[in-house]
């Protein structure tokens, strides 16, 4: 799930942050929100000099295969760990 907080607008005032889900190009404004299966591919590219500020909140899947629930969970357990080493406070 992601939600637009701040999404810095290009020139011709379209939402200057694209995401990528599937090959498919996706662009959300301030207050817009989006839900997808994170499992398909995806990036998220911010082509503007001001930063991006969203809500994201990972969607557990309990009929996810045990190989990519593990996986899941490596990379949930990283980015907590980068938190805590820059000093940001998460909930969990």
């Amino acid at each position: 799930f992601h939600l637009g907080l701040v999404i810095p607008k290009q020139a011709d005032g379209r939402p200057a942050t694209i995401m990528m889900i599937n090959h498919e190009e996706r662009r959300i404004a301030d207050g817009e929100c989006m839900l997808w299966d994170d499992t398909f591919e995806h990036e998220v590219m911010n082509n503007a000099d001001q930063p991006r500020i969203a809500l994201l909140l990972d969607v557990w899947r309990p009929e996810m295969p045990l190989d990519m629930e593990i996986l899941s969970r490596l990379i949930v357990r990283g980015v907590q760990v980068g938190m805590r080493y820059r000093g940001v406070s998460f909930a969990g």
